[in-house]
């Protein structure tokens, strides 16, 4: 019968219980162009009331599908297709049901559904896109999709299970519930894309292989996983990741998280990896959990892979505290680290036992700690990278050198490299109220040396070698620097110091302004390749070099001026013309030069000036060759040998057999 004869049949009482009512002008439903005429089948539950539960009948489908029908206003008001779409409007008066869902597509392009509260199943079979759906409080089975995707959605309190291998959501907000994509074979992408993803669980394991990708979206409090089964990574991009949300990469090869352009607050990043790349952070601000809070930050524990990059980008507050507090850890072996044009700020990365190298180029930390623990031989090298406040430190197990070049330590920044067979360089780096130091034991099986060049170290800014074990040891050398300290001397004011055994020493065109000490413990180990030449010494300044050995040296070429002071003693070795050449050197300004040890009585100081008020000290019985004292300065040699010298002050003066050609100032005496 029609609508309007069974409203006039249920008026008039005629209804029977027991009695199908068959309605057969039904709503048309379906959208524009794609519609289809229904039969309603309806149940009376007295002889003048319909009841609301349907069967219908259209043309999409062979059999009936479940719906709700409201008999006063001739409109479905909820219904179920035969792929378990359930749509549902509980607005009777104004219900779309029939009108805006595309029931003839069924699976391929579902759109503009509301769905509460529902179990969809045959979803899986559906290839078009999803759009402009509300899921509230539902389950969805995707486990048989492989194409189209989810568009302009909102998706609340949902779970959503799919293969693993396809899921694609654009323009989507999903808050709450769970995504779990496991169980498929296939290579495939999952991304969201321009999404909202906030309390959300996703989790992808199985045996799938294709990456995770976030693009242009925002993600609260959600965490995103690569499981063990599943190969694939992680991609976070021109997003942002903030709250308590977790990236994270389970054990299994080949996997990596790559975040770019992006912004991360209060995160965790962990990877778990057996043989893939580490994490890459470029781009991007990083911002670390508190110092409160001990969850990792950044974790990357490559077992046999890559360990973590980060460029052109800012990390900050990943937290200086131990392991485990919002660190960034590298653990696996041979695992390595790149940090490239990046700033990094009051956090702490550590490359764990095993770990290889690590580079820093053209970066910039304050009140960091990067924490070389131990490697099998990866290299810890800065370059062009500033340090304010932080702590480069390669500890005592590693066995890589360390490189510092090109680059800036200021305020309290500390490079250190602790005891290993391994050098230290530093060249081109400006050392501003900050240390370099290296503090190392040598074995015979390793060779190394200590290199300190182009550099310019002020303030209270400090280069300390300290050598404590002579077998390895390859040399130091400070060359083409600048030590520059206070004006008033004393103090630990510009120190540059080499101190213990080493296999030789090199001072070579350095400006000291400051103090500088080397010294050879014990006496006589220093070979042939120790040199002091071209330097400047002065204002106020001492350069010392204690103890020698039997090989010839070359201390030329020296101005020492400004109430500077310049000592070479414990020189060893039998004399000899060949041995230990001090000559060239310049001594004004009321400074002091002096010269001692057993080969000097043998060796002349030549060709010298000693001026204003200056001192010449050299040991007793030492000879000078071709040297001027003038100007109120002294020379103090005991019974000393002197050659072709000129001397223009009050002084006392002791001949010998061996002086000739020496003149005395007759203003002061006539002694020729």
């Amino acid at each position: 019968m029609t609508y309007a004869a069974a409203v006039a049949l249920a008026a008039g009482g005629g209804l029977r219980e027991n009695c199908v009512v068959v309605i057969t002008d039904g709503p048309v439903i379906g959208t524009a162009g794609n519609t289809s005429p229904t039969e309603i089948e309806l149940n009376p539950v007295s002889a003048t009331e319909l009841g609301q539960t349907a069967r219908v009948h259209t043309t999409f489908a062979p059999e009936a599908w479940p719906g709700v029908y409201d008999v006063v206003n001739n409109t479905i008001t909820e219904l179920r297709d035969d792929f378990g779409n359930t749509v549902k409007d509980v607005d009777a008066g104004g219900a779309t049901v029939h009108t805006q869902f595309p029931w003839h597509l069924g699976s391929s392009a579902l759109r503009d559904n509301y769905v509460e509260d529902s179990t969809l199943i045959g979803w899986d079979t559906q290839v078009g896109s999803l759009t402009n759906n509300r899921v509230i409080g539902s389950t969805i089975d995707l486990t048989g999709k492989t194409a189209g995707g989810w568009n302009d959605s909102q998706f609340t309190g949902t779970t959503v299970t799919s293969g693993g291998s396809f899921f694609i959501a654009s323009q989507a907000i999903v808050r709450g519930g769970i995504l779990q994509l496991g169980s498929g074979t296939a290579t495939g992408t999952v991304s969201f894309t321009r999404s909202e993803l906030v309390g959300m669980t996703i989790t992808r394991d199985g045996s799938a292989s294709g990456t995770l990708s976030v693009f242009g979206s925002r993600v609260t409090d959600s965490t995103l996983t690569q499981g063990a089964g599943a190969t694939g990574g992680i991609t976070v991009t021109d997003s942002e990741v903030n709250g308590s949300s977790a990236l994270n990469v389970d054990a299994g090869s080949g996997k990596q998280i790559s975040v770019s352009g992006s912004d991360l607050h209060g995160y965790t990043v962990r990877t778990q990896d057996s043989g893939g790349s580490g994490p890459t952070l470029s781009r991007g601000t990083f911002f670390g959990k508190p110092n409160a809070v001990t969850a990792d930050s950044l974790l990357v524990h490559g077992i046999n892979g890559n360990g973590v990059t980060v460029s052109s980008s800012t990390v900050d507050g990943v937290s200086t505290a131990g392991a485990g507090q919002g660190s960034i850890e590298m653990n696996g072996a041979a695992s390595s680290a790149l940090i490239q044009d990046a700033d990094i700020h009051n956090s702490r990365i550590t490359a764990g036992p095993g770990a290889g190298a690590f580079q820093s180029t053209g970066a910039e930390y304050s009140s960091a700690i990067i924490n070389a623990l131990s490697s099998t031989g990866g290299r810890l090298t800065i370059n062009q990278t500033s340090i304010r406040s932080g702590t480069i430190n390669h500890a005592a197990a590693a066995t890589g050198d360390l490189s510092v070049s090109w680059g800036r330590i200021e305020t309290g920044g500390l490079v250190e490299l602790l005891s290993g067979d391994r050098g230290l360089s530093v060249s081109g780096t400006d050392v501003l109220n900050g240390i370099i130091r290296q503090t190392t034991v040598n074995s015979a099986s390793g060779a190394n040396s200590n290199q300190v060049a182009d550099s310019f170290v002020t303030g209270t800014g400090r280069i300390i070698f300290s050598e404590t074990a002579p077998a390895g040891q390859a040399g130091n050398a400070v060359t083409r620097s600048t030590v520059k300290g206070s004006s008033l001397g004393g103090g630990v004011d510009g120190i540059l110091t080499i101190t213990g055994t080493s296999a030789f020493v090199v001072a070579d065109s350095l400006d000291v302004r400051g103090v500088v000490t080397l010294t050879d413990v014990p006496s006589g180990a220093l070979s042939a390749g120790t040199a002091f030449h071209d330097l400047h010494v002065g204002p106020a300044s001492t350069l010392t070099y204690t103890a020698g050995d039997a090989t010839a040296k070359q201390i030329r070429n020296i101005t020492v001026e400004g109430l500077s002071t310049v000592t070479v003693t414990s020189l060893t070795g039998s004399a000899g013309a060949g041995l230990g050449d001090v000559f060239g050197i310049s001594v004004r300004g009321q400074s002091t030069l002096t010269v001692t040890g057993a080969r000097v009585a043998g060796q002349p100081v030549r060709d010298a000036t000693v001026e204003q008020g200056s001192v010449l000290n050299v040991a007793a019985s030492g000879g000078v060759q071709r040297v001027r004292v003038a100007g109120g300065a002294t020379l103090n040699t005991g019974s000393f040998v002197h050659f072709d010298s000129e001397m223009s002050l009050v002084a006392t003066k002791t001949a010998t057999a061996a002086n000739i050609n020496r003149l005395a100032n007759k203003a002061f005496d006539d002694w020729i």
